[in-house]
Protein backbone atom coordinates (compact mmCIF):
# COMPACT_ATOMS: atom_id res chain seq x y z
CA UNK A 1 0.00 0.00 0.00
CA UNK A 2 1.26 3.44 -1.02
CA UNK A 3 0.87 6.17 1.71
CA UNK A 4 -0.37 9.67 1.69
CA UNK A 5 1.33 10.39 5.05
CA UNK A 6 3.50 9.35 7.42
CA UNK A 7 3.61 9.97 10.96
CA UNK A 8 6.84 9.22 12.94
CA UNK A 9 6.01 9.02 16.58
CA UNK A 10 9.70 10.12 18.16
CA UNK A 11 8.27 9.02 21.73
CA UNK A 12 10.48 6.88 23.79
CA UNK A 13 9.11 3.41 23.57
CA UNK A 14 7.97 3.07 27.05
CA UNK A 15 5.67 6.24 26.31
CA UNK A 16 3.99 3.70 24.01
CA UNK A 17 3.12 1.41 26.66
CA UNK A 18 0.70 4.33 27.44
CA UNK A 19 -1.21 4.90 24.28
CA UNK A 20 -0.79 4.37 20.45
CA UNK A 21 -1.97 7.33 18.30
CA UNK A 22 -4.79 5.89 15.57
CA UNK A 23 -4.16 6.98 12.17
CA UNK A 24 -6.35 9.62 11.27
CA UNK A 25 -6.99 8.44 7.57
CA UNK A 26 -6.38 4.74 6.17
CA UNK A 27 -3.81 5.83 3.78
CA UNK A 28 -1.36 7.16 7.04
CA UNK A 29 1.58 5.17 8.53
CA UNK A 30 2.05 5.48 12.23
CA UNK A 31 5.85 4.16 13.10
CA UNK A 32 8.12 4.90 16.09
CA UNK A 33 10.89 6.05 15.45
CA UNK A 34 12.49 7.72 18.78
CA UNK A 35 14.21 11.00 19.06
CA UNK A 36 17.42 10.18 20.01
CA UNK A 37 17.26 7.30 16.99
CA UNK A 38 16.26 9.83 14.33
CA UNK A 39 20.06 10.32 13.42
CA UNK A 40 20.49 6.79 11.59
CA UNK A 41 17.45 6.80 9.89
CA UNK A 42 17.65 10.49 8.53
CA UNK A 43 18.64 9.61 4.47
CA UNK A 44 15.62 7.07 4.50
CA UNK A 45 12.97 9.73 5.76
CA UNK A 46 14.53 12.37 3.50
CA UNK A 47 13.87 10.04 0.32
CA UNK A 48 10.70 9.09 1.11
CA UNK A 49 9.49 13.10 2.07
CA UNK A 50 11.16 13.28 -1.86
CA UNK A 51 8.97 11.20 -3.12
CA UNK A 52 5.52 13.25 -2.25
CA UNK A 53 4.81 11.66 0.82
CA UNK A 54 4.24 14.21 3.85
CA UNK A 55 6.27 13.22 7.02
CA UNK A 56 4.16 14.18 10.20
CA UNK A 57 7.02 14.35 13.16
CA UNK A 58 4.77 13.99 16.50
CA UNK A 59 5.19 13.44 20.19
CA UNK A 60 3.63 14.72 23.08
CA UNK A 61 3.84 18.35 23.58
CA UNK A 62 5.76 18.85 20.14
CA UNK A 63 9.16 20.08 21.98
CA UNK A 64 10.94 16.44 20.91
CA UNK A 65 9.18 16.64 17.63
CA UNK A 66 10.10 20.65 16.91
CA UNK A 67 13.97 19.35 17.35
CA UNK A 68 14.12 16.88 15.44
CA UNK A 69 12.55 18.94 12.55
CA UNK A 70 15.23 22.13 13.33
CA UNK A 71 18.27 19.33 13.31
CA UNK A 72 17.53 17.51 10.83
CA UNK A 73 14.89 18.81 8.51
CA UNK A 74 14.86 22.61 8.66
CA UNK A 75 15.07 22.94 4.95
CA UNK A 76 12.58 20.43 3.81
CA UNK A 77 9.28 21.28 3.76
CA UNK A 78 7.25 18.01 3.57
CA UNK A 79 8.65 17.25 7.00
CA UNK A 80 6.75 19.01 9.51
CA UNK A 81 6.64 19.02 13.29
CA UNK A 82 2.82 18.72 14.23
CA UNK A 83 2.23 21.75 16.86
CA UNK A 84 1.06 20.60 19.91
CA UNK A 85 1.75 17.29 19.78
CA UNK A 86 -0.66 14.34 20.78
CA UNK A 87 -2.46 16.47 23.09
CA UNK A 88 -4.20 18.16 19.66
CA UNK A 89 -7.74 17.15 19.22
CA UNK A 90 -7.22 15.72 15.40
CA UNK A 91 -5.12 13.37 17.23
CA UNK A 92 -6.85 10.11 18.24
CA UNK A 93 -5.09 7.80 20.80
CA UNK A 94 -5.93 4.42 22.40
CA UNK A 95 -4.47 4.26 25.85
CA UNK A 96 -4.00 0.38 26.88
CA UNK A 97 -1.47 -1.31 28.39
CA UNK A 98 1.18 -1.97 24.92
CA UNK A 99 2.76 -0.69 22.96
CA UNK A 100 4.67 -1.63 18.85
CA UNK A 101 7.40 -0.01 17.07
CA UNK A 102 4.96 -0.62 13.99
CA UNK A 103 2.14 1.64 15.56
CA UNK A 104 -0.19 1.14 12.25
CA UNK A 105 -3.14 -2.05 12.44
CA UNK A 106 -2.57 -3.52 9.17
Amino acid sequence: MDYKEIWIDVRDEHELLESRIIAPIEETLIINIPSRNIFANVNWIKATATKGTKITLICRSANRSQTVKTLYFAQDDNIVSLDGGIKKPLVKLEHHGGGLGLQQIL
